[in-house]
């Protein structure tokens, strides 16, 4: 189940977060200035090939891999999102709605919603 992260790092000048996490998952929380949601990034796979579905009010949706660049474990890189292609709404749907249980309700009705709505291909 998602918990929430206390004391989540605030950008001086830039939308308030809010970060919940699970083994092998991680949603984050933008908010506009009048507390509205800007948009979510929900990271999934990330045992395997990290993967993070991404939605803001200006940009819509974008789905990304993450390179974590840490290929040498003496090196500490900055995860970097690479082009992946498509993917599977209702699997990324189900796979959230599997975990989410315990996100306030007006966070878990707003993403699943947003994934809901993603536009699918005919």
């Amino acid at each position: 189940m998602l918990r929430e992260i206390d004391h989540v790092r605030q950008v001086p000048n830039d939308y308030f977060r809010r970060l919940f996490t699970d083994k092998g998952f991680d949603l984050y929380i933008w908010y506009n200035p009048d507390r509205t949601f800007h948009g979510f990034q929900f990271c999934y796979e990330l045992a395997q090939r990290e993967k993070a579905l991404t939605w803001t009010e200006d940009e819509g949706f974008s789905h990304h891999g993450v390179d974590t660049g840490e290929e040498d474990p003496r090196v500490n890189r900055s995860p970097m999102l690479v082009q992946d292609g498509d993917f599977d709404p209702a699997a990324v749907s189900a796979c959230l709605r599997a975990i989410d249980q315990n996100l306030p309700d007006v966070i878990r009705d707003f993403v699943r919603n947003k994934i809901e709505s993603y536009p699918r291909k005919s």
